[in-house]
């Protein structure tokens, strides 16, 4: 069976970074335990800066996959775009040097930055069960079509059901509709063939919504009581992507769903590992993309699952760190909780799961 590939995310502009030196300290180790290096790569293009990657990461035995720009798929809805032709043009010629899957998010439903001051109803869908099904749908044909360009190497990725508003903080949060955040990504893998990333802190964050948990325990609940008569694109929304919705009210999960069982249900190629269960934290900062504190039983046991699952099946390429430091101030406000250093908060992160790795063993 092939070693499982930790990897960290890898661009052009980190070709002056210490990443691929970094990774080739711990190739041993990890192959002791059963594990290889590896990267994702990010961005647009991967011609003229990822052949020597590749290459670097072959020859440390290492696996690399690819994680396209996140609006990359962003009118998948309406066919495959000339821009994502040639980004899958270059995955169909790159898997001849070992790339083994390419991931997307699936297209936006819809979008408005609401005002800062706005209360629940920034949660209140723009759109009808009619729409949402109908977009989810549309992204059939154009999955079957950009997998095959691809080379069958296609991945969809569990997406959040929220975003965060511009400006200042960035938050509160507010309703970002989007393909992929429950049933409907494994409604899209049983009618296209792609695979999944499974991203933890996407799935348990719209989970907290679809499920009224942590931030969202106020926030109102709409679904049909037992006498109602439900509309034919409700009950078929319901269906497909595991919610309700009305317009003009929030989504609201028909049955609870927790991680393990959804990730038994996807059989995920490959995982993202990020510490958040929750969007914002306490405090009202932005909480996603923490390195993990092992310290915290909840992380702990989010971690070990997945290093588990990874271990024991078959065909799942592996994880990748998906941590960050203060990138720049329009991405993660300088009062959420994280490293000053990216290097430091994705190289540290990946040491965590190194020593976690080996303690489960």
């Amino acid at each position: 069976m092939p070693k499982r590939m930790l990897a960290l995310p890898f661009g052009k502009d980190d070709l002056g970074s210490d990443r691929l030196n970094f990774l080739r300290k711990y190739q041993s180790l990890l192959g002791e335990l059963g594990w290889c290096v590896g990267i994702e790569a990010k961005g647009p293009t991967l011609e003229g800066w990822a052949e020597d990657c590749f290459r670097e990461i072959k020859l440390m035995g290492g696996r690399f996959v690819w994680h396209l720009p996140n609006a990359a798929a962003k009118q998948l809805h309406a066919g495959v775009s000339d821009e994502l032709k040639r980004m899958a043009d270059e995955a169909s010629r790159f898997k001849s040097l070992g790339l083994e899957a390419v991931t997307i998010h699936c297209a936006p439903a819809a979008s408005f930055d609401p005002p800062e001051d706005a209360g629940f109803e920034r949660y209140n869908s723009p759109m009808s069960a009619e729409e949402m099904l109908a977009h989810i749908t549309a992204q059939v044909g154009p999955l079957m079509e950009l997998n095959r360009l691809t080379g069958g190497i296609l991945n969809i990725e569990t997406v959040d059901v929220t975003n965060f508003r511009g400006g200042g903080y960035r938050v509160p949060t507010y309703l970002q509709l989007q393909t992929g955040c429950r049933e409907d990504l494994l409604w899209l893998k049983r009618q296209t063939g792609v695979g999944i990333t499974f991203d933890s802190e996407h799935f348990l964050c719209a989970g907290n919504l679809l499920e009224r948990k942590a931030d969202f325990e106020e926030l109102p609940v709409d679904e049909p009581g037992p006498n109602d008569r439900i509309p034919p694109a409700v009950a078929e929304l319901a269906k497909t992507a595991g919610y309700w919705l009305r317009k003009g009210s929030p989504p609201t999960s028909v049955a609870s769903m927790s991680l393990a069982d959804f990730v038994e249900h996807a059989k995920p190629r490959l995982f993202h590992f990020g510490a958040a269960d929750r969007a914002i934290d306490e405090e009202g900062r932005i909480a996603t993309h923490l390195p993990y504190d092992l310290s915290q039983p909840k992380q702990k046991q989010l971690l070990d699952w997945q290093i588990r699952y990874i271990t024991r099946h078959r065909g799942v390429i592996g994880a990748v760190i998906e941590v960050t430091g203060q990138l720049k101030p329009e991405m993660y406000s300088p009062w959420s909780p994280r490293p000053d250093d990216d290097e430091e908060a994705k190289k540290k992160t990946y040491l965590t799961v190194i020593e976690e790795i080996e303690a489960l063993q």
